[in-house]
């Protein structure tokens, strides 16, 4: 309870004073970096009032090129502010319809540029990820794509089936993969977890996989070799924040 009331008296004034720009925002009517390097200061702000401590290993910044995909394994509803988080660059994702009835985090999606997915609406999915390979091809902006499709929910966080059509939009485009292994994130509206003063989030950014590298693949064996090393890499992490922990 203690957990909630905090995030309530930090993060509650400080959205309620913002919704007007995030209204905005939504609308579109200026650019798009002015209104990503917004919404990410809002993101930034809001994970530091839940406490998170973000913890990158690996690559410790994204690289400054045109587009590439990142494909983070899911836990939360908190990984895409996670993802935005640690992104200077724009970048910005694909997310489920149901998203956009919450008040803040459709217009947050909208304002970045996002996109909605309807998963009983096969003709709408093909379209979305044709928007996205297209923006992938034409345009200086990163996407994030889930290749669980959902949040994994059962109590070891263990990983879902890699999806290997999420990957098709960034084959054709011959654009770099970045795999990305996330731990931690569950916590942070977990009411069973415990009240750390930080609530760490492990991030592992891999060294992409570039078009040569995955070219003779198709897309299930991609799907298998990035849910392989995220997985490997996922068992270093949960080492990683039970030492954490313990220390505090």
């Amino acid at each position: 309870m203690n957990k909630y009331l905090g995030y309530v008296f930090r993060a509650v004034p400080y959205l309620i004073r913002k919704y007007p720009l995030i209204y905005r925002a939504s609308k579109q009517n200026y650019s798009l970096q002015k209104r990503y390097n917004q919404m990410r200061e809002i993101i930034i702000h809001t994970i530091n009032a839940l406490n998170v401590e973000i913890i990158l290993t690996g690559k410790k910044t994204l690289p400054v090129q045109p587009s590439y995909l990142l494909t983070p394994n899911h836990q939360s509803f908190m990984d895409a502010l996670m993802m935005i988080a640690i992104s200077p660059q724009i970048t910005t994702f694909v997310a489920k319809r149901e998203a956009e009835k919450y008040i803040y985090v459709g217009k947050v999606i909208k304002a970045i540029d996002g996109l909605y997915l309807e998963r009983e609406n096969l003709r709408q999915e093909i379209k979305v990820m044709q928007q996205v390979r297209t923006s992938l091809l034409q345009d200086n902006k990163k996407w994030v794509i889930f290749p669980e499709g959902t949040r994994s929910k059962d109590k070891d966080h263990t990983l879902g089936e890699f999806k290997a059509g999420s990957l098709k939009m960034a084959m054709q485009a011959k654009v770099d993969i970045f795999p990305v292994a996330m731990w931690g994130s569950f916590r942070i509206l977990d009411s069973k977890s415990s009240n750390l003063k930080k609530q760490p989030v492990f991030i592992h950014i891999f060294d992409p996989l570039t078009y040569d590298e995955y070219k003779n693949m198709n897309t299930q064996e991609l799907a298998d070799k990035i849910k392989l090393m995220i997985s490997e890499k996922l068992e270093e992490l949960k080492k990683l924040d039970s030492e954490y922990i313990q220390k505090k």
